[in-house]
């Protein structure tokens, strides 16, 4: 229970962010975050693993789709579940084994690259086109040094250098005496509930200011979504670009348009939960082929809730495991605590700056 709710307080405001890392509403995000957990606890084989919306996984659908284009990032997660499934069904798990160390590593380090990069816009307040690559995206970055706004500039740097400072907090020396085990314990919790504290944080500010001089995240969606099919058929074009076509393409035209990004999201993910897996499964019975299939269910059954594409968190399984989780039944606590926020916490999510919000995403990748 302890580490299901530490994890949950990570997890909303990161799949918030995550959700704007794919050009989404924060609402995506949470409607994400939850069908993992649930299905997790019977269909997963590592206890500490987390499922939910990611970095690369949301890179991977704003390059796909764009801005504003829910219908696309829904489809994306639909099929890569499906591949994810057939991939389980030839039991291809074996294969896996064959990924050696240095490719998981720079897999890794390659996403949380691309990852901060795409959030310094954010974090700075910069009025900056995405890139569709690293190399685009700093060429924008430095093409438009001169609209970082100051609020927004202050505001991202003073969470993130907080976030720094929260994540050393359990390595303080408690005070010496009877109760030197409950400071510790204090100390310990503070720094897995950083997230959370500073978006409570500079929401409440954010609040309190008549007229802040930072952007905001705006309204959230709240309640559930509509439990419904993926569209297959997709719109010409994105609405979001400034197009009001009507023109929608077939089945087999939208497959032609976005054939490789299913495939990519699929393997993305697979990868990633392996990894975690490997990691931190000491002693655990993991089984790749099994991974598989609990990634198909979750992003095939989790499409019908409008859920993007998800697999295993390093960072919230790194909370997970640093909050001693006993059984994935942790992840019930968890989810639970994400129904509860988009049932009762979504206004208040509109004040929530968007600079400590990128602050808290890159803090993360950088874990």
């Amino acid at each position: 229970a302890i580490a299901g709710i530490t994890v949950g307080l990570t997890v909303v405001p990161q799949s918030m962010g995550f959700a704007a890392l794919a050009g989404l509403t924060p609402e995506y995000g949470l409607y994400s975050s939850y069908i993992g957990c649930f299905l997790y606890i019977i269909l997963g084989s590592c206890r500490q693993v987390t499922v939910g919306p990611v970095s690369l996984l949301s890179l991977l659908v704003f390059q796909t789709c764009g801005t504003e284009f829910p219908q696309c990032a829904i489809w994306i997660g639909f099929w890569s579940g499906v591949f994810q499934l057939l991939m389980a069904g030839l039991h291809l798990g074996v294969i896996v084994s064959f990924i050696s160390e240095p490719v998981t590593v720079g897999f890794t380090a390659g996403a949380a690259i691309t990852t901060m990069s795409a959030q310094i816009k954010n974090l700075l307040g910069m009025k900056v086109a995405n890139g569709s690559g690293i190399v685009s995206i700093w060429k924008e970055l430095f093409r438009h040094y001169d609209t970082v706004t100051t609020g927004d500039a202050v505001m991202g740097i003073t969470s993130f250098l907080a976030l720094l400072f929260l994540k050393r907090v359990k390595d303080f020396k408690a005070p010496e005496g009877r109760r030197k085990r409950f400071w510790k314990k204090c100390f310990w919790y503070v720094t897995v509930a950083r997230n959370a504290l500073i978006v409570v944080t500079t929401t409440i500010i954010a609040f309190i200011w008549s007229n802040p001089p930072f952007k905001l995240t705006g309204k959230v969606q709240s309640g559930l979504p509509a439990v419904a099919p993926p569209k297959f058929s997709l719109p010409a074009e994105n609405y979001a670009n400034g197009t009001d076509s009507t023109e929608m393409l077939d089945f087999w035209e939208t497959w032609q348009k976005y054939s490789t990004a299913p495939l990519v999201a699929a393997i993305i993910a697979i990868l990633q939960n392996v990894a975690i897996s490997k990691a931190f499964g000491s002693g655990q019975s993991v089984d790749a082929t099994q991974e598989m299939l609990t990634l198909g269910v979750t992003n095939v059954f989790g499409s019908f809730f409008s859920a993007i594409p998800s697999c295993g968190s390093f960072s919230r399984s790194a909370v997970n495991d640093a909050s001693g989780v006993r059984t994935p039944m942790g992840g019930l606590f968890t989810g639970t605590l994400v129904l509860l926020s988009l049932a009762f916490l979504t206004p208040s999510f509109y004040y929530i700056p968007k600079a400590s919000l990128a602050a808290v995403i890159i803090s993360a990748v950088m874990t």
